[in-house]
């Protein structure tokens, strides 16, 4: 069976992830690819926490079509080779989320 490949749009707390301030929450997309379906949450949340990042909150997903020279968005398009190649990848938009309290 070939590997699937599903992109998550999340947000997340800095733990320890360079550049980022502790704390912080961030959104990110998560790509993950894998065989085994019904683990695509649980390697999302595990991609990010091994890059820096805890209290993971999965938003939404999108199962992506694995032709990845269609994705026009070079940061996107490498983050989704990425994920085919390695497993996954995380791309972490810049400006922290402000808190409502």
């Amino acid at each position: 069976m070939s590997n699937l490949l599903m992109m998550y749009l999340a947000e997340a707390v800095v733990e320890r992830a360079e550049e980022r301030r502790p704390g912080a929450r961030h959104a990110m997309l998560i790509f993950v690819s894998s065989s085994e379906t019904t683990q695509f949450d649980r390697l999302a949340i595990e991609a990010a926490e091994k890059r820096g990042w805890v209290l993971v909150d999965l938003q939404k997903s999108k199962e992506l079509d694995t032709d990845i020279e269609l994705i026009e968005d070079n940061v996107l398009r490498d983050a989704a080779q990425e994920a085919a190649d390695r497993g996954s990848a995380v791309v972490i938009y810049k400006d922290e989320i402000v808190s409502d309290a």
